[in-house]
């Protein structure tokens, strides 16, 4: 195939994920969630151990993310404030300032609770990354963190972070915010220049990664699906489906009803989501980052309408179940079902579509197998 460069992904943890064969010449480890959790472990830190079986002997390893996200008000946004100093006052904010009174049971249970639930993503964060420098290390690997990058990186990904424009990239989700600064960095151990010489390559690499799901044929990371016809609405899709990806998915799809037209009118009437999930997925915890209600730019508030349906698959959550679990949780909506272990999302979209409307919003997502079934999703329109 004359391959230059392959990037290769991980099916499931790392330490004994069946890419492990291969010796590469640099390791990317992008972030740790609770996934996977019956084969991986039910902790960040026994994660983030499978995930560190991926480094190898004297190969270099990324680090996107060292602990538990960040939420969006507390992210750190450009290279230029990751430093010690400014790490530490944004440490200063999880002080526990409680009531002077110690009489209060109540208080002093409160006080604990209080410490405790806010000190964990620190204490996680810690391990976490102690668990990736033992590994690197052990394997005598040269470690990188994206959130800290070394001096020689940080001073190249200054003039590649700030020539390119996150809002013109075509892979438009929220985690793309977070995963541009692994990829800055592993490009500038990578290629291995010199400032001047890599101020060269930048128009190129900004091309490249601007450009990155049209060159490499990627689909399902919020994915518009084009359509021929024109008076239909607009469909999204994207293939996250657990807590920490259903996290940022769930805020860009209240950010995108807050649309308005020149008018000043609300771009979107109805927020429409056709919805599968694998059944051993955490649905509690990836339901509660869905929007029960949404706001327009009228400051109008919504309920967004679901359709049920089967991902495809042994591993699937069957439609009729879905929706009895998620009407349990307060959402809206139908089942789609189909027969074995087939998808439903085609039918769903059928369903869907003999009600549309052309002002609607429609999202597809909850499973890469729900997502993998689209290919016909042209024939239908």
């Amino acid at each position: 195939m004359n391959v230059d460069l392959a990037i290769i992904e991980c099916g499931l943890g790392g330490r004994l994920d069946s890419t492990n064969v291969i010796t590469p010449i640099m390791s990317i480890i992008t972030n740790i969630g609770l996934d996977h959790c019956e084969h991986l472990g039910y902790t960040l830190t026994a994660i983030a151990k499978e995930k560190a079986g991926i480094i190898k002997e004297n190969i270099p390893v990324i680090i996107g993310e060292a602990g538990t996200s960040t939420t969006d008000d507390e992210e750190i946004l450009d290279w230029q404030t990751i430093n010690p100093k400014k790490i530490d006052l944004r440490l200063k904010k999880y002080k526990i300032i409680g009531s002077n009174s110690t009489s209060d049971p109540l208080r002093i249970v409160y006080k604990i609770l209080k410490k405790s639930l806010i000190l964990f993503p620190f204490n996680d964060t810690v391990s976490i990354e102690k668990t990736f420098k033992e590994k690197a290390i052990e394997a005598n690997a040269p470690i990188f963190f994206a959130e800290h990058p070394d001096r020689f990186s940080t001073k190249l990904a200054y003039n590649l972070y700030y020539s390119i424009n996150i809002n013109n990239i075509d892979l438009q989700g929220y985690c793309q915010k977070k995963n541009i600064k692994p990829v800055v960095l592993a490009l500038c151990r990578l290629l291995n220049k010199n400032e001047s010489e890599f101020k060269k390559l930048v128009p190129k690499l900004v091309y490249g990664i601007s450009n990155a799901a049209k060159l490499t044929g990627l689909h399902g990371r919020w994915e518009r699906l084009s359509f021929t016809a024109s008076g239909l609405p607009e469909f999204i899709c994207d293939t996250g489906h657990n807590p920490h990806g259903f996290r940022l998915i769930g805020n860009q799809l209240k950010a995108k009803m807050l649309a308005s037209n020149p008018d000043g009118k609300p771009k979107y009437g109805r927020m429409v989501i056709i919805f599968g999930v694998a059944a051993d997925k955490d649905l509690a915890s990836i339901v509660s980052y869905l929007p029960k209600v949404y706001i327009d730019s009228t400051n109008t508030e919504h309920e967004p309408y679901f359709y049920f349906i089967n991902a495809a698959g042994k591993r699937a959550l069957q439609a009729r179940k879905l929706a009895y679990k998620m009407r349990s949780y307060g959402f809206k909506g139908i089942a789609v079902s189909a027969s074995g272990y087939n998808s439903s999302v085609m039918d769903g979209i059928k369903k869907y579509l003999a009600v549309s409307r052309p002002d609607d919003f429609v999202f597809i997502g909850g499973s890469s197998y729900v997502v993998g079934q689209l290919e016909d999703f042209k024939s239908l329109l």
